[in-house]
């Protein structure tokens, strides 16, 4: 639930403004500081990116290594950490999707200056896919 929740407010989440053609950026409105999620909101996604195909080796990447987190995390709080399967698993699902999560952010900062929601995606499939592994 927490991880839906998540993964809807970065999809809706409002695009930063960019100052219509013949404007200047001081123009523009201010963003209200009070906003809760103001410091969070995303950039409009580039969807045409060259090379960011669906199916491509960087999305299956994302959608491995968010099923094999979940699993692994989800291994330590069960065996290690005494919880059961259903209290583990919104613990296990948080760290995987805030790990992809920081790895967008990073990449958003990072010198391609991208941050994909493909890639976020790719994450919630494979976190979908952990979570009915440990669910059967």
């Amino acid at each position: 639930m927490l991880l839906a929740l998540a993964f809807a407010a970065l999809c809706c989440a409002a695009p930063t403004l960019e100052p219509p053609p013949g404007r200047t950026a001081a123009a523009l409105p201010a963003l209200p500081a009070q906003t809760p999620l103001a410091a969070f909101r995303l950039p409009p996604d580039d969807f045409g990116r060259a090379g960011d195909r669906w199916l491509g080796e960087d999305k299956l990447k994302h959608f491995v290594v968010s099923g094999a987190l979940l699993l692994s995390s989800q291994y330590v709080l069960t065996r290690k950490a005494g919880l059961s399967d259903g209290r583990a698993l919104p613990f296990s699902a948080a760290a995987a999707a805030g790990a992809g999560l920081a790895k967008e952010v990073r990449d958003r900062r990072g010198p391609t200056r991208h941050f994909c929601r493909r890639d976020l995606a790719a994450d919630a499939a494979g976190l979908l896919l952990g979570a009915l592994v440990v669910a059967w």
